[in-house]
């Protein structure tokens, strides 16, 4: 795409990922203005996002890629498999590449842009929004909307993984169920559970998923893989037909200073304790997008990915389980044990009823969580 030296929009969103080109599009399909997306990055590799949804209509456009959806999960241990079943909620599964590339092709069929290049400051000149390239371009916009990531301190908690999608020769999955957790593989490197999603009785997506501060060689999850198929799926034929792969920060995470609104991952969206933020991006842009068509284009109140509450608790858990990976097995057993489906969901989601927080925080071990939650008040 070319642009001159100097060249003026309505709008520019900085980042092109799951947040940026979900914004353009609402902007756009809500007959607002075209926009001009800005980011380096040109091509991402496919992955499967899950959710929740509960029929809302922030979630409505993902709807039409949806690859499969259960209205049962489960957790496994050890000792005990737990299951529950939505009413209202089913847990959904897209592949990213689809979402994106068909949102790309509707923001430039309504002459939206997308600049592929970095931006690298942005000033005010007379009321205007002035951002400079690396490339030496400078853009004029009335509005900028900032979705880069948040920067990542030393010493993390991140939630890696690599998963494999497999094809059968033979039916082995039961494709009725989401299986979140199990838990019955090595827990040396810290918190360790594969995550299997059933797309149908012969192809599933199988993760081998850490909780740690150090990544881990792709072959060590790749291992964990391959064992887990030949001890749970002996004797069957099977093929790898993708890949994923992927790091996500739960904490000591520092939004970057804001070119201009901020949304999506820099204004800490995702939910800390689960690395969730797909349908919590959705429901903020739902936000965001109907105080634009209200005028108020500078309107900051909007949605977060969990209540101030919320945060509270998804700090602490993660403090504990920092501390005591060895419980996180019987921890998330007890969390989904006293829960309905539906509960579970909104949890999961945010912004869940303060009854639903009761059940959490009564399930949790009394002894560490108060020790954790004394902690924080002090940090």
């Amino acid at each position: 795409m070319e642009v001159k030296d100097i060249d003026r929009y309505k709008s520019a969103i900085v980042g092109a990922g799951c947040a940026g080109l979900t914004l353009a599009y609402h902007l756009i399909n809500s007959e607002l203005h075209p926009s001009i997306l800005l980011d380096p990055q040109s091509k991402r590799k496919d992955h499967i996002w899950s959710y929740w949804d509960d029929g809302h209509e922030s979630l409505s456009v993902p709807r039409n890629f949806i690859k499969k959806k259960w209205a049962r999960w489960a957790i496994k241990t050890y000792d005990r498999s737990i299951f529950r079943c939505g009413n209202d909620f089913a847990y959904v599964a897209i592949s990213s590449a689809e979402y994106e590339a068909s949102l790309i092709r509707k923001i430039e069929s309504a002459n939206g842009k997308i600049l592929r290049d970095k931006v690298i400051s942005a000033t005010i000149k007379e009321g205007v929004n002035v951002l400079k390239l690396s490339t030496g371009i400078e853009l004029e916009t009335e509005t900028v909307f900032d979705s880069r990531p948040p920067v990542v301190s030393q010493g993390a908690l991140y939630q890696h993984f690599v998963g494999w999608t497999i094809q059968s020769t033979t039916p082995i999955f039961d494709d009725s169920t989401a299986i979140l957790m199990d838990f019955r593989v090595s827990q040396e490197p810290g918190i360790h559970f594969i995550y299997l999603l059933p797309f149908s009785k012969t192809s599933a997506l199988i993760e081998s998923t850490v909780y740690s501060t150090q990544l881990l060689p792709t072959l060590w999850y790749e291992k964990q893989i391959r064992g887990y198929i030949e001890k749970h799926f002996p004797k069957s034929n099977w093929e790898i037909i993708n890949t994923e792969s992927g790091a996500i920060p739960l904490n000591r995470k520092h939004p970057q200073p804001p070119y201009g609104i901020s949304f999506g991952l820099n204004s800490g969206i995702m939910r800390s304790s689960t690395g969730y933020a797909f349908s919590q991006i959705l429901f903020q842009i739902n936000d965001l997008v109907t105080n634009i068509k209200r005028g108020d284009y500078h309107k900051t109140e909007i949605r977060s990915g969990a209540t101030k509450l919320e945060t509270v608790m998804d700090k602490i858990f993660l403090n504990v389980l920092s501390q005591s990976p060895e419980i996180a097995p019987e921890v998330f057993a007890k969390v989904l044990e006293s829960l309905r489906g539906d509960e579970f969901a909104q949890f999961m989601n945010g912004h869940c009823p303060i009854s639903v927080k009761a059940k959490i925080i009564n399930a949790l071990p009394k002894t560490k969580f108060l020790k954790a939650s004394i902690r924080s008040i002090f940090e």
